[in-house]
């Protein structure tokens, strides 16, 4: 004889995996969150240098150029270096946002390089002059933990040196060293030259989540991505 499970059991056992299912996806949310914070902070307040394991990297001196890297925070960035990393930041993109339909806005980019999320790598040259740097964050984007670079910017008198490459593979290396699951990044299409720096000296793919992949031809950005952790 077949038994008929009666309707009311039917629907206790969908709740019942509903309910399985939430909390699975709770416990991974909570997984998620603690390695992003982890990778900020090394207590509660205190900003984790994640610079600090890449000693042989913060030195660069190649093609002309004699290079410290240093880490530092939208929190604890002082004055000087935050003024001079803002006028590198507005130099190179302040035309290609006007023409953009973003805009540029002064006191939306500042509070954006200012905020205690934000973490830089710093490049000054042996007179102390900042020559380039990356902000970056580490969060969760569509439910992977990520490094997102929200600027990688190089001063005029350190461009097409390598700078900026040996700037990214750092950027890799923390990554990888702090569990992200990948590196991702924002860059306009008419910038030419860096979307070519990204997709073919870089090998970064089009990101299942910028707007050409979902059929938005329009937008006038693509987002940016590498896998640093294929498990």
């Amino acid at each position: 004889n077949i038994k008929i499970m009666p309707k009311s059991k039917k629907k206790g056992n969908k709740a019942k995996l509903k309910k399985l299912q939430r909390l699975k996806e709770l416990e991974e949310n909570k997984k998620r969150t603690n390695v992003v914070k982890y990778a900020n902070y090394v207590s509660e307040g205190t900003v984790k240098n994640t610079l600090e394991d890449f000693a042989a990297f913060k030195k660069y001196n190649r093609n002309g150029l004699d290079i410290f890297i240093e880490f530092t925070s939208g929190a604890t960035m002082d004055e000087d270096t935050k003024t001079r990393t803002y006028e590198v930041l507005k130099e190179n993109m302040k035309q290609m946002y006007d023409k953009s339909g973003w805009g540029w806005n002064n006191r939306k980019k500042m509070k954006e390089h200012t905020d205690p999320d934000a973490r830089f790598l710093i490049a000054r040259n042996v007179e102390g002059e900042v020559i380039g740097f990356t902000h970056f964050r580490f969060l969760i984007e569509h439910n992977k933990e990520v490094l997102y670079i929200f600027e990688l910017q190089v001063a005029i008198n350190g461009r097409r040196c390598g700078l900026g490459r040996h700037m990214m593979q750092i950027c890799e290396l923390m990554a990888r060293k702090n569990s992200m699951k990948f590196v991702m990044l924002t860059v306009f299409k008419n910038n030419l030259n860096a979307m070519s720096f990204y997709r073919n000296k870089m090998k970064y793919d089009i990101d299942d989540i910028s707007p050409s992949e979902c059929g938005d031809d329009d937008a006038d950005y693509e987002i940016l991505s590498k896998c640093v952790d294929p498990a």
